[in-house]
């Protein structure tokens, strides 16, 4: 555990001046360097002292690009002074802290009014977000980051349309993509639109949890004719034939 104690050594400043600093807004990477401005000179009792750059990035842990920055922006509100050359620069404290000049506080806008009208003019109504647009937006971003090739988008709409009919869903977002893939996939090996929506129909009669997966495992055999549409036989008949076996 730290336990710094005023024997180890510490840094004299003056009240007046500590008190003068509490009233300047000064930023905080400034205020960094100018914390070591003060620890290499009255730390040590001098009144300036040459200080490199990369010895403020020490001591900092600031970039040396970010403590030029610094520097600049202390000299700008004249609370340190600069001399010497580009080899060695030596900085001191400017105690003479009514010739400062402090940033100005940050200020805070008024909020805009929003429904003014003026005489003759009446207030626009605000643009709702519906659910269908917010809906729309998603299947467009979600095809955007999909590469759809050559092959045309509508025909990716109208799949992917009569895949949420067959289903009973509504796709969202990043649903899009796989279904989009199987696709895009489809449409490579020279399926057409209608084999697609075809195979879409015949699998949805013939397999209880179909997917847009089983339907690119199956359409060979959808156009080959080796898989074809089943009846599918409704509730009340599958009772009925459960009833007459039992009797």
């Amino acid at each position: 555990m730290a336990s710094p104690q005023t024997e180890d050594g510490f840094t004299k400043i003056a009240n007046e001046l500590l008190e003068a600093l509490t009233k300047t807004r000064i930023p905080g990477e400034a205020r960094q360097v100018l914390d070591h401005i003060f620890r290499q000179t009255y730390g040590y009792k001098k009144k300036e002292d040459p200080i490199a750059l990369s010895q403020f990035s020490k001591a900092t842990g600031l970039r040396k690009s970010a403590v030029c920055k610094a520097i600049s922006k202390l000299l700008k509100i004249n609370i340190i002074t600069q001399k010497g050359n580009e080899i060695a620069k030596i900085y001191s404290i400017n105690k003479h802290y009514r010739t400062w000049k402090p940033l100005p506080k940050k200020e805070t806008l008024p909020k805009k009014e929003t429904n003014v009208t003026q005489k003759g003019n009446e207030s626009l109504p605000k643009k709702g977000t519906t659910k269908e647009t917010i809906q729309k937006k998603k299947e467009i971003s979600a095809t955007h980051k999909f590469d759809i090739g050559t092959y045309p988008r509508e025909w990716y709409k109208q799949a992917t349309d009569k895949y949420q009919s067959l289903k009973g869903i509504v796709l969202k977002g990043s649903e899009y993509l796989p279904v989009l893939k199987e696709l895009k996939l489809m449409f490579k090996n020279d399926r057409g639109l209608e084999q697609v929506i075809t195979a879409m129909e015949i699998c949805n009669a013939n397999y209880e949890d179909w997917s847009m997966n089983t339907v690119r495992m199956k359409i060979a055999d959808v156009v080959g004719g080796k898989l074809t549409a089943k009846t599918p036989i409704g509730q009340k008949e599958k009772l009925m034939v459960r009833s007459v076996k039992d009797i």
